[in-house]
């Protein structure tokens, strides 16, 4: 299972087993989401490094 928080904040998630027999299980658990620093990525080219043919 997967989910993606796209704000920063506290949440509380909780995950839910039911089996075969109907026995169920919960676990509850907070987690902090921070804000993210975006990415930046410089790339730099030279004549030097460009090979053709």
């Amino acid at each position: 299972m997967n989910h993606i928080f796209t704000n920063p904040g506290t949440y509380t998630v909780a995950l839910t087993v039911l089996d075969n027999l109907g026995f169920r299980g919960i676990f509850e658990q907070s987690i902090e989401v921070r804000e993210q620093t975006p990415l930046i990525v410089y790339i730099s080219l030279s004549s030097a490094s460009i090979y053709t043919g």
